[in-house]
């Protein structure tokens, strides 16, 4: 979740909201369909007691969890530690292609490179979300006029 700097509570709120909405949604209509087509293919199997209506309610709701349960636990635990092994060296490579061209000192870039180190292998989450996940925002500053 990408969020304006000096965003409101109020506007990350909304945002969280929106993400949950969509989430749900999606895990329902997947779920849905799902047992709908499970239904439609199998019909013989299921009993007269059971609607394809109910059918779907029931796909909606599994489906709206396990999307959920997906996307809160799955994603988290298995693209978190990937991006963050992916962010780290792609910053070194940034912090020692700036070295090399002689953007940086020497000495400015092996603290650069120290600090991300520390950040990676002690696991100082504030220090690990400021170096390797810095904040983006929305919108470029205006082009300069030229005349």
């Amino acid at each position: 979740m990408f969020v304006k700097q000096g965003a409101s509570s109020s506007q990350t709120m909304d945002t969280d909201l929106f993400e949950f909405i969509r989430s749900l949604g999606f895990g329902a209509l997947l779920g849905s369909g799902t047992l709908g087509l499970l239904y439609a293919l199998f019909a013989a199997r299921f009993s007269d007691a059971v609607s394809f209506r109910d059918v779907l309610l029931l796909g909606a709701f599994i489906g709206a969890g396990l999307h959920r349960a997906v996307d809160t636990y799955v994603i988290s635990g298995i693209l978190y530690p990937i991006s963050s092994f992916v962010s780290y060296y792609s910053r070194l490579v940034q912090v020692l292609a700036l070295r090399e061209l002689h953007f940086i000192s020497y000495r400015h870039a092996n603290n650069l490179l120290r600090k991300l180190t520390d950040a990676y292998f002690l696991d100082d989450s504030n220090l690990k979300a400021k170096l390797l996940f810095p904040k983006r925002t929305q919108s470029l500053p205006p082009p300069a006029d030229k005349k």
